[in-house]
């Protein structure tokens, strides 16, 4: 019987950009099909396959980590920060997001609180090693 919805999964995987190169990767990933734990083109691409079957998946932003949206790219206040502020430094805000600084001005910071790898597409492979 190949892989349904609910499903108990084990896969390997590797994640690459567009140009091939690897950002993520497991031999042992294991994860409920549906359950909405991993990015939507991988869930979805699960369903269907059987043990040993191997899958090279392109995936686009809206099946993985959304568009980049302009709307969570923000100017702070200077003074909001403690310390020295610099280009590409990881901040955490009050409400526990997570950004990355783009720019600092003379009075302001911009940082952009989209996930790294929203707005790109991705590439999968992945492999079933097992599932109940």
């Amino acid at each position: 019987m190949p892989v349904e919805k609910g499903n108990k999964v084990k896969i390997e995987y590797k994640a690459m950009f567009e140009n091939g190169d690897v950002f993520d990767s497991s031999k042992d990933f294991e994860f409920e099909v549906g359950s909405g734990n991993v990015i939507k083109g991988v869930d979805e691409a699960i369903v269907g396959m059987e043990r040993g079957d191997e899958k090279n998946l392109t995936i686009q932003p809206d099946k993985a980590y959304g568009p980049h949206q302009e709307k969570y790219v923000i100017e702070i206040p200077k003074g909001q920060i403690k310390g020295d502020v610099k280009v590409g430094m990881v901040i955490k805000s009050s409400t526990g997001l997570v950004g990355k600084v783009i720019e600092v001005g003379e009075d302001t910071i911009k940082v952009d609180f989209n996930h790294p790898l929203s707005g790109k597409t991705l590439k999968f492979w992945i492999k079933v090693v097992d599932y109940q």
